[in-house]
């Protein structure tokens, strides 16, 4: 881990006197925030280029490579250059504020581990990467170690980025992943500090640590977390490149757009967010703009291009993630994508998705409104000038920050405009340009002076309230990791003894002791990263043939025929169940019988052929027109007995049947919703069952949204042998 700081630090300086000596001068406090936010990414890429062209090698081999060549280019780009100049740094009484919440931030940081699913997913890929000592199976579409399986067409950046660790110390890849997001984040600190001066920047710190889906993603070590530094770092470089001549900031620019896009795919934009801002900044000339764009997508280009012509190899398109199992006619995947996310209808789509900055303060805190506020002001303050009166320039960043926010959403908007959802589908999108919002925001309310009436108060109020949007994410970890919090030997013994449902599965799976059997599982990161039994994930292109079964028997041979011993289900509804013979499947007593569940996460074992079927001991039929109607199953199942349950319904909309709690707000966010896993989105007429798991609560509620409504239930029981299924 040390070695891995010193590498870090090394290219942080390196980087920033290559980036001055390109420049031809000395290192602005723009080119510092440049070398603090693309210096993980380029130790990334060298390692990367490392492990293709000399793959196999020790981690002390690649370690002092990165060293040597960091070394070597920074004291050659250092000699002569004038004395770095040193960031203003803000006073006493505004750490005094920020330094609770940064304490308290890297407590979670250092404590809370990874539960999420892309971070345990990016974190397995990782580990294989470090194992291997090579990336030429990245992407991974062959199963990998105990069954990881991530055919996915983003660029190794994040993955490569946290190795590192790995292959240089040997450290727990959780440990690492969380010593990568607190570098990035300290990275987006310097940075903002370097950019906005000792004044602003406390501000819009404050207003970053209020924006809870960030600070999650800091916790957790989201792909966000590289993402944003990067970024940052590259708009640095289009404001320490304004004196230079055009065609070596773009050189410069295209550099950190390339490392943007390598840390992920969503970086393609990137060129995009930034030349809009550097045409305007650079004089508004066409010939300029030819001069600086060239170089920066050529450079960019070069950067990411192996990992295009990777891609084209292995799938044969540049980008776009597209499984196999995704590809299944009458899978209709966008549809319940569209559905569970409630982006069905231009509304919906606009509300939920363009506009959830605003509609969703629990992911976005006040920033959006705030950036409202001050766009408001600012513009009140222009339009009261008299003709004579010039407003003070704008700082350069400021030009770049509304830049960004103002591309990214216009071209946010043209895509709803033609029907797709792909940028406002995720809430963690927006997070690309929240620094940038937030940095705005900080400039356009200092360009209004506060009546000197006011000025205490808000300088009193707007702190408290910042804080205490702060601490949302510190007393929601409390909440949910409550034995995490209070120290483990390792992160991977805090996650593994959490109440969470994937902890609970990978422990309940390590409990099965099938002779060579595997698990199929719809979540795979948990299993990958912490677990040490075989599995198999959904996504897998060798149960193509179980989802294309066009039976119940057919799929259970198939799986069968692959290994597989024990099927996990998720506490939630995906199409690649209820709309393939898998869903079937998994709601035939006759064929599986649960083993385990919890929090709605069920286990099932995949019976053998000669088992003896099980005898139906209870069937009844529910009439039900109402929508939101509470379900009481019959009392509770005994041992070695399963309740099912069938729901008819008619019209277009989701059908789901959940939990009937009373539990507190608090209770819920302890804990993660049960559900039974029973959801399909109906399309007309249809029929769907699954098999409730036993520990299910006292009642179910049956909810449905658009047309769809649920006409009848058939609940029946079924009674299993005593004796063990083999």
């Amino acid at each position: 881990m040390l070695y891995t700081l010193a590498l870090l630090a090394l290219a942080t300086w390196s980087l920033r006197a290559l980036i001055a000596r390109a420049l031809g001068g000395g290192a602005t406090n723009a080119i510092t925030a440049a070398a603090w936010g693309l210096a993980p990414t380029a130790t990334a890429w060298v390692l990367a280029t490392l492990l293709r062209l000399a793959p196999g090698q020790s981690g002390g081999i690649y370690a002092a490579l990165i060293a040597l060549a960091w070394t070597a280019s920074g004291a050659w780009a250092a000699r002569g250059l004038p004395v770095a100049e040193s960031i203003e740094w803000p006073g006493f009484r505004a750490w005094a504020g920020l330094a609770p919440l940064l304490a308290l931030g890297a407590w979670l940081m250092a404590t809370v581990p990874l539960y999420s699913n892309d971070p345990m997913e990016y974190a397995a890929v990782a580990q294989s990467i470090a194992e291997r000592h090579a990336l030429d199976h990245y992407p991974l579409v062959q199963a990998w170690g105990h069954g990881l399986y991530a055919p996915w067409t983003h660029p190794p950046g994040y993955p490569v980025l946290l190795s590192l660790p790995l292959l240089t110390g040997g450290a727990d890849v959780v440990a690492g992943a969380k010593l990568m997001a607190g570098w990035h984040a300290m990275a987006l600190g310097i940075g903002v500090m370097a950019l906005l001066g000792p004044k602003l920047a406390p501000w819009c710190l404050a207003l970053l640590l209020a924006t809870p889906a960030l600070a999650v993603a800091y916790v957790n070590a989201y792909v966000e977390s590289a993402r944003l530094a990067t970024l940052v770092g590259a708009a640095a470089l289009v404001v320490a490149g304004l004196r230079a001549t055009a065609w070596r900031a773009g050189l410069l620019v295209g550099l950190g757009c390339g490392l943007s896009h390598f840390v992920h795919s969503l970086g393609m934009l990137t060129p995009a967010l930034l030349l809009p801002a550097a045409w305007w900044l650079r004089g508004r000339r066409p010939q300029e703009l030819i001069k600086f764009c060239l170089p920066a997508l050529a450079v960019h280009a070069l950067i990411i291009l192996p990992d295009m012509l990777n891609n084209l190899r292995k799938f044969g398109v540049l980008m776009g993630d597209s499984p196999a199992v995704w590809r299944l006619p009458g899978l209709a995947r966008d549809a319940h994508v569209r559905a569970w996310r409630n982006l069905e209808g231009l509304t919906e789509v606009i509300f939920n998705g363009g506009l959830q900055g605003f509609t969703q303060p629990s992911n976005y805190g006040v920033s959006y409104w705030a950036a409202l506020a001050a766009a408001f002001l600012w513009l009140a303050r222009r339009g009261n000038q008299t003709r004579g009166q010039a407003d003070r320039t704008l700082p350069a960043i400021a030009v770049v920050s509304m830049g960004v926010v103002g591309t990214f959403f216009a071209m946010v908007a043209a895509s709803m405009a033609i029907g797709s959802i792909e940028a406002v589908k995720n809430s963690r999108y927006l997070l690309t340009v929240h620094p940038f919002l937030c940095m705005a925001t900080c400039v356009a309310l200092s360009r209004r002076p506060v009546h000197g009436a006011w000025r205490r108060p808000l300088r009193t109020v707007v702190p408290v309230v910042l804080s205490a949007l702060a601490l949302v994410p510190v007393a929601y970890a409390a909440l949910r990791w409550p034995h995490a919090l209070t120290g483990h030997a390792s992160l991977r013994t805090a996650y593994l003894e959490s109440d969470e449902p994937a902890a609970r599965a990978v422990q309940a799976w390590r409990g099965q002791a099938p002779e060579g059997g595997c698990l199929l599982t719809f979540e795979q990161a948990a299993h990958a990263l912490y677990g040490d039994r075989c599995f198999i994930s959904y996504l897998d292109h060798r149960l193509l043939p179980a989802y294309r079964a066009t039976t119940s028997a057919a799929a259970a041979k198939a799986l069968r025929d692959l290994g597989v011993s024990r099927i996990e289900l998720p506490g939630y509804a995906m199409p690649e169940l209820y709309n393939t013979a898998l869903g079937s499947l998994v709601a035939e007593p006759q064929l599986v019988q649960p083993v385990w569940s919890y929090s709605g996460r069920q286990m099932l074992l995949l019976r053998a052929d000669s088992a003896t079927a099980p005898v139906p001991v209870l069937s009844r039929r529910i009439e039900s027109t109402r929508d939101n109607v509470d379900l009481a199953p019959p009392d509770a199942a005994s041992a070695n007995q399963v309740d099912r349950v069938c729901m008819h319904a008619q019209g277009h909309g989701r059908v789901e049947l959940a939990p009937a709690t009373n539990a507190s707000l608090a209770r819920r966010l302890a804990a993660p919703p049960a559900a039974p896993g029973l959801g399909f989105l109906s399309e007309g007429a249809s029929r769907h069952c699954a098999l409730l798991p036993s520990d299910r609560p006292a009642a179910w509620r049956i909810a449905t949204t658009g047309s769809a409504r649920v006409t009848a239930i058939d609940m029946a029981r079924f009674q299993f042998q005593a004796s063990k299924e083999p």
